[in-house]
Parts: structure tokens; C-alpha cells; sequence
């Protein structure tokens, strides 16, 4: 719980545009959707903020909220509005 809310923060402060002073903060990992082959280069994802279904592109940069739930799906900000998708959905690429 401690690391998702440490997560949130530096997720908030982004949003924010707050600058934090060096070495005081740790990195946002990089992340970005990685659809299954099965999938193709875009899904159908629901937009949490508006209930609506929205087309997600493979390979687009998504920040990722928390961890996933009982059903294996995780929360993600993608293209300025949050989505829940499949865990498998987000892969862990590094640091920028």
C-alpha cells in the first residue's frame, strides 16, 4: 500500500508540473501497452472516467496505477483519461 501510494504522489506531482529537487524523488518507470499478438495493434478499453469503451494503440506510452485487482486488471493513465485494462496489457520498459 505504502508503494502504491508512493506511486500516486510522484504520479500527482507529474500531473502537477510541481519539480521536485534532485535526488529527492525516484523515477517514473517507463511504460507502454503490449497487446498480444492475438489482440492486434489496437483494443477496445473502458475509459473510466466517462463509462465509455475508447480504442487504445499497441506500443503507447501509459503510466501505470497501482497494482492489479482481483480480476487481473490494473488501472493506467493513457491519452489524458484513466483506463482499466489486463495486467498483461502493460509491460515495464525502464527508466527514462
Amino acid at each position: 500500500m505504502a508503494n502504491e501510494k508512493k506511486l500516486l504522489d510522484m504520479f500527482n506531482e507529474l500531473l502537477g508540473g510541481e519539480k521536485a529537487p534532485l535526488g529527492d524523488s525516484e523515477q517514473i518507470p517507463y511504460q507502454m501497452f503490449c497487446f498480444p499478438e492475438d489482440v492486434g495493434s489496437e483494443a477496445w478499453v473502458l475509459d473510466t472516467m466517462t463509462r465509455t469503451m475508447i480504442r487504445a494503440f499497441n506500443h503507447s506510452e501509459v503510466v501505470k496505477i497501482g497494482n492489479p485487482d482481483e480480476n487481473n486488471k490494473v488501472l493506467v493513465r493513457y491519452s489524458g483519461t484513466f483506463v482499466r485494462v489486463p495486467a498483461e496489457y502493460v509491460c515495464d520498459i525502464g527508466f527514462n
